[in-house]
């Protein structure tokens, strides 16, 4: 009889079974559409639920996908309801012309590994993207292998963790002193040309209002101080 594979607890594995180095434990099939799948799980007894899920659908003609990178930011994406608008148009800019086209957005994620992603990160610093924009990518790849994660497609995040040798050299910014600050509007208010526009820059160096905010414009009526529209 021929020896049948064991976990490192004794239990028994099936065919397609198999115990990782960490213990975790994985699942591999073919499809109905011929191409293999892969699951992973922290223990026997929650993989072999997976696996009769599975077989349902292979029995039911359903074909598993085994979704690329891009495909599951664009899953990942789709969730996030509540994301600004703002900054779901940011993260969808540089999605298309950062991700799409590269290797590890066409990589398939049960295939994607830490290094895979280190190094596309490495690349792009090469490339001489800012390490300011290499975290925003990372904003976008790691919650959506996260959710690969939660869905149990794959065992743990290949992106956790990647960004931590990546320190900002940000220059230090001062503010204007008080002095600096009434010298800049003494200069303006001496100025005939100039003085017109001294209501305006009070309020903005006064207060730190932003001329705009999202798609709401804060008009400053110079020749009426009094009756600026948007301050509360």
């Amino acid at each position: 009889m021929a020896n049948r594979r064991k976990d490192k607890n004794g239990k028994v594995l099936k065919k397609g079974e198999s115990q990782r180095k960490d213990n975790t434990y994985m699942y591999r099939w073919v499809g109905n559409d011929r191409q293999p799948g892969c699951i992973y799980a922290r223990n026997l007894s929650e993989l072999r639920e997976m696996e009769e899920e599975i077989n349902k659908e292979i029995a039911m003609g359903i074909s598993r996908k085994t979704y690329s990178l891009n495909e599951q930011i664009e899953r990942y994406l789709k969730t996030k309801v509540n994301l600004a608008s703002s900054t779901k148009e940011n993260y969808r800019y540089y999605f298309e012309h950062v991700l799409r086209e590269s290797s590890i957005g066409k990589a398939k994620v049960i295939d994607i590994r830490k290094s895979d992603v280190l190094l596309f990160y490495n690349s792009l610093l090469e490339q001489g993207l800012s390490i300011g924009t290499i975290k925003i990518i990372h904003k976008i790849i790691h919650p959506a292998l996260q959710l690969a994660c939660d869905d149990n497609v794959i065992a743990k995040n290949p992106a956790d963790g990647c960004t931590k040798e990546y320190v900002e050299d940000i220059e230090k910014k001062y503010a204007l002193t008080f002095e600096e600050e009434k010298e800049f509007l003494d200069r303006i208010q001496m100025r005939q040309r100039m003085k017109r526009y001294y209501p305006m820059y009070a309020i903005l160096i006064q207060t730190g209002l932003r001329i705009s905010d999202d798609h709401v414009i804060i008009r400053l009526k110079l020749d009426k101080p009094s009756k600026y529209a948007g301050l509360s």
